[in-house]
């Protein structure tokens, strides 16, 4: 049989429980609210370079272009005087 003490304690634990769980979804939220701060953050000190940032994407677009083609000629043993006449765009 179960007595008023064994009870009390399941009662005083499942309390503990649900007051631990309850912290876990507190700082669940606490943290996602410090991600959006932090890229918010982020993003505000990197808004006035996007001009600057889309160019340097383009520009690292066209070198890769350049590199991969040219890793694509190299197994034809292509003389370099040769590919240097081949349009590359």
């Amino acid at each position: 049989m179960i007595s008023r003490l064994q009870v009390k304690q399941f009662l005083l634990n499942r309390k503990e429980i649900v007051e631990i769980n309850n912290d876990i979804i507190e700082l669940e939220y606490e943290e996602r609210r410090e991600i959006v701060r932090i890229l918010t953050a982020f993003a505000d000190n990197v808004r006035p370079y996007i001009d600057d940032l889309l160019e340097s994407n383009t520009f690292l677009g066209e070198i890769d272009f350049i590199r991969s083609k040219s890793i694509t000629w190299k197994p034809f043993s292509i003389q370099s005087s040769r590919f240097s006449q081949i349009s590359l765009f």
